[in-house]
């Protein structure tokens, strides 16, 4: 019977026509080589992958399909724009928007340090509300380090409209609280309440640690990460272990924190900076240079190890390559204080006042300013007249600190100068005519 069935089904194959035996054949291959595909990209085997994938195209090259998992295996090979240049392939033969390939490209965006392209697709799936709560957050943290505070609000009144008491959408609140001027006290009291709550709350944890770091209590904040348990404890609360052992000028300790993170293989790129910066400032030029460059490979637009490349190439004698990093990182985050820091004095020793200006009107913004910077703002505002009132403000702040510093006296007094308006010289005499 078996035997009878086989026969006819053999007949009827022999007798289709070519052309349905060739569509068929078609379709098989097809089928074959995207399970083949994707079974490589499960693996993990992205060259593998992209080379079955390749096939698939030249067979259907205005199919969507094959040019996602394109975009996938690129991404495994660790070449972003080739991925992107996929998923736009694919996002113009959808003719119309898929929100799943929106996701995708807005994570590769995001691993490229394009942060403003990113949160630009993001809000449209937040305004088509085709993003997760977890999502979201991610959103409002992009926006609020883009100092963008009302926007990040708005963006979290999403998910806490409908969940009020979400724990994890109460720690990006106190974020944005910490990040607005004012509001400081209010950031602390939630974090307490959230920690009281739920004492194994990893994000409030590690918000506390930074806050407590920032502050200029690194015990504090040692005191907060050493509660989280060994399989909770993640990349971040790592690097802000190792920094605030840095503060208290254990060096030793921090490298121990971070080498067994850092070592080749490690996709972490923060924390390999991190060690970088750590290399740097004990004179290890080339081991900094190097850890620098693993982090930019892993992530090519990352300001902080832009910066740190910068440092190390001007540690090495190439001022005119670090200014180059600094730059770059400052196109990639107008508001990245290291770089604003690296740039300005170079600007002022070229004469380039206005620029210099800019980047340390933007340091002040930003509350990053140090004294010394205080100081150049204040004095480039009475030589240029541009907002005294701000300079004069910050003049004050220095002379409590130093009330009989002759320089700021007389800075104080030039100042003072440019604010009295026109005519009011002193006493004036009125002549008849």
């Amino acid at each position: 019977m078996k035997r009878s069935v086989a026969l006819v089904c053999l007949w009827l194959l022999a007798c289709k026509d070519p052309e349905t035996q060739a569509k068929e054949q078609h379709a098989a291959t097809v089928a074959a080589l995207t399970a083949q595909a994707r079974a490589e990209l499960e693996a993990g085997r992205g060259p593998a992958a992209g080379n079955l994938v390749a096939q698939l195209i030249a067979l259907e090259p205005e199919e969507i399909e094959p040019h996602v998992l394109m975009a996938q295996a690129h991404a495994l090979m660790g070449n972003a724009p080739a991925a992107l240049l996929s998923l736009g392939k694919a996002e113009q033969l959808a003719k119309e928007p898929r929100p799943e390939l929106m996701h995708q490209r807005a994570k590769l965006l995001l691993g490229l340090g394009r942060s403003a392209e990113a949160m630009d697709l993001l809000l449209k799936l937040r305004d088509s509300d085709a993003l997760q709560d977890s999502e979201l957050l991610e959103l409002a943290r992009l926006q609020l380090r883009a100092r963008q505070h009302d926007a990040a609000m708005k963006t979290l009144a999403v998910v806490q409209t409908k969940s009020p008491d979400d724990a994890d959408a109460k720690v990006v609140e106190a974020e944005i609280l910490l990040a607005t001027p004012g509001s400081e006290i209010l950031a602390a009291k939630l974090m307490d309440r959230l920690l009281k709550q739920d004492p194994s709350l990893v994000a409030a944890r590690e918000l506390r640690a930074r806050y407590f770091l920032h502050q200029g209590y690194p015990d504090l904040a040692l005191q907060d990460l050493a509660v989280l348990p060994e399989g909770k404890r993640t990349p971040m609360a790592a690097e802000l272990t190792a920094r605030a052992l840095l503060a208290q000028k254990k060096v030793d300790e921090a490298v121990a924190v971070l080498e067994p993170l850092t070592r080749e293989g490690s996709t972490e790129a923060e924390l390999i900076t991190a060690l970088a910066e750590i290399r740097l400032d004990q004179a290890d030029i080339s081991a900094a240079r190097e850890l620098a460059d693993r982090a930019l490979v892993l992530q090519p637009q990352l300001p902080s190890a832009l910066v740190l490349r910068g440092r190390a190439l001007e540690a090495d004698g190439e001022a005119s390559q670090a200014e180059d990093q600094f730059r770059m990182a400052v196109s990639l985050d107008p508001s990245y204080a290291p770089a604003l820091s690296a740039l300005w004095p170079r600007y002022l020793e070229r004469g380039e006042n206005g620029e210099a200006l800019a980047c340390l009107e933007r340091l002040d913004r930003a509350g990053k300013t140090s004294p010394k910077e205080q100081l150049a703002l204040a004095r480039l505002a009475a030589d240029t007249g541009h907002d005294v009132d701000r300079a004069k403000k910050l003049v004050e702040a220095l002379l409590k600190s130093a009330p009989k510093d002759g320089e700021l006296l007389k800075l104080r007094a030039r100042l003072a100068k440019l604010g009295r308006p026109a005519g009011t010289g002193g006493i004036q005499i009125i002549r008849g005519h």
